[in-house]
């Protein structure tokens, strides 16, 4: 089974003396040793023990808009910083700094966290994946009970109903139309079906008619840290905090969840993983196939393939569990209104991580081929399954 691991892309390195320069001016204390930690796309993350004892995360953030990610991402963590939900900030101030290949960065430095973040504590066995996904739903629970911010002290955080927000960096469109950049088969698949005016009518129409607030903006199991995950146990329960915050935006607060459940609630399986067994039971002669499978372990796939046959298989143990804990969060649930909003928003986020997946991890295509895959999922039977369970777990929680 695969999924994409967005560490792989290894984009952000910084020289030895940059980091120690940078890290002394963002703690005022200089390191005594340094170590690398998971990188992605647009980041370099870093493990620093200073001299006075303490450890830190220096995170750097590339790109041409890296200092206001940098230090929105610090304003966040300020906010939050008494409310055990994210890591405590450890500097004043970002700072910038040069990458390996002389690429301009912004740094921040932030308190290191012992644990591991969800998706590699469930992949390399140090819990389940049930209750290691729970955790993600308590933890953004948490973040959206405590709503009541000042949002003047975080003017850099983008507000999902900003038109440029939503065409730029939700559809990667611009004037309206795709941006040129855009290989010719991903446009093919955007339009067809209308794909892009859909998302676009999901969105504006969340914007209007849902509770909002502070979202994490990338709640995927990857920006969730569990805290001392050693129980495998699927009843387990863990301390976690949500990381990497430079996504950070004001809007509907169901758009959280949603990206929370792509994440995490689907097995992904690429052609050349599956059996003869498995292609004969998830290929159908349409070419969105439908099916529901039970695997040797006793856990129950609703799945989908498309043409190529990628499959996306929907773990409704686990969806469930995370809708459970975060409803369970929240004072006021899992309101009727979002339950029914879930599936539309999570097709909006497949279909914006796998144009973000295209553009930036255009070499490797399990990136995007995986979103697809769970976009595709969610126009059948694995779409109908979430919205049961989201307004059943919506009816328990007693929310009008």
């Amino acid at each position: 089974m695969a999924a994409f691991d967005k560490a792989i892309v290894d984009v952000a390195e910084l020289e030895h003396d940059e980091l120690i320069e940078t890290c002394q001016v963002l703690t005022g204390v200089k390191p005594t040793r340094t170590w690398k930690l998971n990188n992605g796309g647009c980041a370099a993350n870093y493990g620093a023990e200073l001299s006075d004892g303490r450890r830190c995360v220096i995170k750097a953030v590339i790109g041409s808009d890296c200092a206001q990610l940098a230090s929105t991402q610090l304003a966040v963590l300020r906010a939050l910083e008494e409310r055990g939900i994210a890591p405590r900030p450890m500097c004043k101030l970002a700072v910038a700094c040069m990458t390996k290949d002389k690429r301009p960065a912004s740094a921040i430095a932030m308190q290191l966290l012992s644990g591991k973040p969800a998706n590699l504590a469930v992949r390399e066995g140090f819990v389940s994946a049930v209750a290691g996904y729970a955790a993600v739903g308590t933890a953004l629970g948490h973040l959206h009970a405590n709503q009541n911010f000042d949002r003047s002290n975080l003017p850099n955080a983008v507000d999902l109903s900003d038109p440029r927000y939503l065409e730029i960096f939700i559809l990667r469109t611009k004037d309206g139309k795709l941006e040129d950049k855009v290989r010719p088969e991903i446009r093919r698949w955007l339009v067809e079906d209308n794909k892009i005016s859909k998302i676009r009518k999901i969105l504006q129409s969340s914007l209007a008619n849902l509770k909002h607030g502070l979202l994490h903006g990338d709640p995927y199991s990857d920006n969730v840290m569990l805290l001392n995950p050693t129980d495998i146990s699927p009843d387990a329960h863990f301390e976690a905090r949500l990381i990497d915050w430079e996504d950070s935006s004001f809007g509907p607060l169901v758009y959280d969840l949603a990206c929370a459940l792509v994440a995490a609630s689907f097995n992904y399986f690429s052609p050349d993983e599956q059996t003869q067994e498995d292609s004969l039971a998830l290929t159908h002669v349409s070419s969105l196939g439908q099916s529901n499978k039970t695997d040797s372990n006793g856990i129950k796939h609703i799945s989908a393939n498309d043409s190529s046959n990628h499959i996306a298989a929907l773990r409704l143990d686990i969806l469930s569990k995370l809708l459970t804990n975060y409803t369970n969060a929240r004072p006021d649930g899992l309101p009727h209104s979002e339950a029914l909003a879930l599936v539309d928003l999570m097709q909006a986020n497949a279909l914006a991580c796998c144009t973000y997946r295209w553009h930036e991890f255009f070499d490797e295509p399990l990136a995007y081929n995986e979103m697809k895959a769970i976009y595709n999922a969610l126009q059948g039977p694995a779409g109908d399954a979430i919205t049961s369970t989201a307004l059943a777990i919506s009816a328990s929680s007693s929310t009008p």
